[in-house]
């Protein structure tokens, strides 16, 4: 810079290189004297080609590409579970420095997955490293529905949230153990219509009847019934039982009167016994009978059938 043909004591000059190489020595130089005569200071610089160096490789990382020169490109790239920061590609420039940011390489890690109702994930961390593996358990009652192992992968989302990691699949889920419809006795019926764990199913017998077996059973965390489905006993013939209620016993009929079949609900199923007949208050009373008037002529002649069928015969207070 400052060319001219002539220059004068103290004048300087400067010099730069084009673009795409760079200069060695002295950028200025100073017309001066040296042992009475005019020289310049410094020596002469030298333009050689632009090198931006080796921009070296991140920790867990290389690069790809060894021109160094301008306009040469190098790629970065990190190891299997470390993600990039700054940039994959980068350039050199004029000024003999490299386009971009310096780059980093970052562990891939996962947030703890959402532990499922009635389920929980295994082993329980904070953070969880790339192809690292976590297992769901559910409670006891329920069973899992989905994959039990889960993996952390690298996102491939442009946007990186957190520690760069997601699961393979989504959570799992815990769902309550079925026992299955238990079924309904006959002459009876059950409350409930949920056969999953923890819930009950509970039965009672019609009237005329009596439950036999367990009122109540329960679904428990196997997904069995913790009893079999119980029975409906007819009452006896001759009782009744005219109510539903479990802890009510069959009843006997009132005096005089009986049943015509078993399983009775109610009293007036009773009926008067032969020879008997209800009153205006609906006991049953004996039936009064006419007497019979026998002939004493007849009287006599039964008598002495008798004594001619046994010798042995004898009256005693005139009687036979």
């Amino acid at each position: 810079i400052n060319r001219v043909s002539t220059y004068l004591y103290g004048q300087e000059i400067m010099y730069m290189c084009n673009e795409g190489y760079t200069r060695v020595g002295p950028e200025i130089r100073r017309c001066s004297k040296l042992s009475q005569e005019a020289a310049w200071t410094g020596f002469s610089p030298m333009c050689v080609e632009a090198s931006c160096g080796d921009p070296g490789y991140p920790l867990y990382g290389s690069i790809l590409g060894g021109d160094f020169s301008l306009g040469g490109e190098v790629q970065l790239s990190c190891s299997a579970g470390y993600r990039l920061i700054g940039s994959t590609t980068r350039t050199c420039l004029s000024s003999g420095r490299w386009s971009g940011h310096d780059t980093t390489c970052s562990p891939i890690s996962c947030e703890p997955p959402v532990n499922p109702r009635h389920g929980r994930a295994l082993p329980a961390k904070e953070a969880y490293v790339f192809g690292s593996y976590v297992t769901i358990r559910c409670d006891p009652g329920f069973q899992l529905e989905g994959k039990p192992k889960l993996k952390c992968l690298a996102s491939t989302e442009s946007v990186i949230i957190g520690g760069g990691g997601v699961w393979d699949f989504e959570p799992p889920t815990c769902e309550a153990v079925s026992c299955g419809e238990p079924g309904i006795p006959q002459q009876g019926s059950k409350d409930g219509s949920i056969y999953l764990y923890p819930h009950n199913i509970t039965y009672s017998c019609f009237a005329g009847y009596t439950l036999q077996g367990a009122s109540v059973l329960h679904c428990d965390s196997t997904g069995t019934w913790t009893a079999p489905v119980p029975e409906c006993i007819a009452c006896p013939a001759n009782t009744y039982k005219s109510n539903t209620h479990l802890e009510s016993p069959c009843l006997p009929c009132p005096p005089n009167t009986h049943t015509v079949t078993p399983g009775s609900n109610s009293p007036d199923q009773c009926i008067c016994d032969h020879g008997y007949k209800a009153d205006s208050q609906g006991e049953c009373q004996g039936e009064a009978k006419p007497l019979l008037h026998i002939p004493y002529f007849q009287i006599f002649a039964f008598r002495d059938s008798m004594l001619s069928f046994d010798s042995s015969s004898r009256w005693i207070n005139g009687n036979l």
